[in-house]
């Protein structure tokens, strides 16, 4: 294990970094990281060795350095596809796609400080949690759609099949899934995507059952043939008014958003929600939507027409413009943010926080259901690592966050999306440590890391956190 090593002489600390070699074997790919040992004298204060009379002999405790244990360093090249935030304010499941050799989901039981990789026989993309229930999730791959889940917190997995209603169509490709609080002890688990042959659809099956069967609701009464849909949520109140809202892309290159009612099994005006579906926007005829995700309310209720309030986020490939936040209060829709393009959303009742596709900035709005609401960037220099991809989610009153790309990370925010620090599955390599510094107390280490290309800064107080994640430096 690596250290950083502090020696306390005459009421002053020096530091020291231990040299070692580690190497870590296996399906994870980590590479052998060596480090020469070095002494870095801290602060010019302490450039003078002499020790007062009354100094004693020094002393010297370690510090272990940011590493594996934990998946606080991630594997090389991990990418967070996907996030799901349980209820508990513990537990997150994680989906890293296939940026990483070996089929895994993460999961967290201490709010994303560290992880497990559990072996699931799938290429993880989208990972969804039961609102009531921590131990029952999915995971999903996007392409040859398929689907796992887990009813006792991923000690074991059960394949769904294939995502394909009896007698009727399979999936081509999916983009998002969600779960539902159980009725009557059982969950409903909601597949958004295409079918094959090129038409929008919503896939459903009960979780629990002995043998799940998927039921498809693409040809039920009020649904709006669509290209895809591309998000989907259940209502908050599914229990009393048994809904799923979606958000879709239709042919005439128009983006919609539409209600399902499992109980009447209607769409829209079939079920009693005058103006449904309502278009969002009208984008541009050589656009294509590429990304959407999709945000209720807390207080989101079906049956009464003021508490149906939905935030959109969008990425238009071909139409720049088109891309950003938009409010749907029932049928009026409000552009929130435009000509940036969103990846993920998030809401929690008070503030709204919605990502970025192309690069790693995080909006935030104090004040979403405004007249006139206002989306500000996180502070440039105080962003989370990666390159883009960005989902978000609330735990409590925290931020999290999970980026792709180069120095990719879970990272956490604690005043709302303002600032950001990567607290784990970091993709980086602590190649060379250049930097390190000591408060006088020995309370707080700051350390400099860079793998070559990119440079990382560490503040340790009772653990280690990237307070700074600077790319291409070299």
């Amino acid at each position: 294990m690596r250290r950083v090593r502090f020696c306390r002489f005459g009421g002053r600390i020096y530091s020291h970094i231990t040299g070692f070699i580690q190497a870590v074997d296996g399906a994870m790919g980590y590479k052998i990281l060596r480090i020469i040992g070095l002494v870095v004298m801290l602060m010019a204060s302490l450039l003078s060795f002499a020790a007062p009379v009354s100094a004693g002999a020094p002393s010297w405790s370690a510090v272990s350095i940011p590493g594996i244990e934990g998946f606080q360093l991630g594997p090389s090249g991990v990418d967070i596809r996907d996030l799901a935030v349980a209820a508990d304010g513990m537990t997150i499941y994680a989906a890293p796609g296939d940026s990483i050799a070996g089929r895994y989901v993460f999961k967290s039981d201490d709010a994303g400080i560290s992880w497990v990789a559990q072996g699931v026989s799938i290429v993880a993309d989208l990972v969804a949690v039961a609102p009531d229930n921590a131990d029952v999730a999915v995971v999903a791959r996007k392409t040859v759609p398929s689907a796992y889940f887990t009813t006792d917190g991923g000690a074991t997995w059960h394949s769904l099949g294939m995502i394909q209603a009896s007698g009727g169509s399979s999936a081509r490709e999916i983009y998002d899934i969600a779960i539902s609080e159980a009725g009557n002890g059982t969950h409903y688990l909601a597949v958004a995507g295409e079918e094959v042959g090129g038409a929008g659809n919503v896939w459903y099956c009960v979780i629990e059952a002995e043998k799940p069967e998927w039921k498809e609701t693409g040809y039920l009464p009020g649904f709006t043939v669509t290209r895809a849909i591309r998000a989907l949520a259940f209502s908050p109140s599914f229990l009393e008014d048994n809904v799923l809202v979606t958000v879709g892309e239709t042919e005439d290159k128009r983006v919609n958003l539409q209600v399902f009612n499992f109980t009447s099994q209607a769409w829209n005006t079939q079920t009693g929600l005058t103006g449904y579906p309502v278009d969002v926007l009208e984008y541009d005829a050589t656009g294509q939507v590429v990304s959407a995700s999709i945000a209720l309310s807390p207080d989101y209720f079906a049956d009464e027409e003021n508490s149906r309030i939905a935030f959109v986020g969008l990425t238009v490939n071909g139409d720049e413009a088109a891309g950003g936040v938009y409010r749907i209060g029932d049928t009026a829709v409000e552009p929130l943010l435009t000509g940036v393009n969103i990846h993920g959303i998030a809401f929690d009742g008070r503030v709204l926080v919605a990502a970025a596709y192309d690069g790693n900035t995080v909006y935030h709005s104090t004040n979403p259901l405004a007249k006139t609401p206002t989306l500000k960037p996180n502070f440039t220099m105080k962003g989370l690592g990666g390159e883009g991809r960005v989902i978000v989610a609330w735990v409590g009153d925290v931020v999290v966050a999970g980026t792709s790309g180069d120095e990719s990370a879970f990272a956490i925010s604690t005043n709302s999306g303002l600032t950001f620090n990567d607290v784990s599955l970091i993709d980086t390599e602590l190649n060379n440590l250049s930097d390190v510094a000591v408060s006088e107390d020995g309370e707080t280490v700051y350390l400099v890391s860079d793998d070559g290309d990119d440079l990382s800064l560490w503040r340790r107080t009772s653990s280690w956190q990237r307070v700074l994640s600077q790319q291409d430096t070299a």
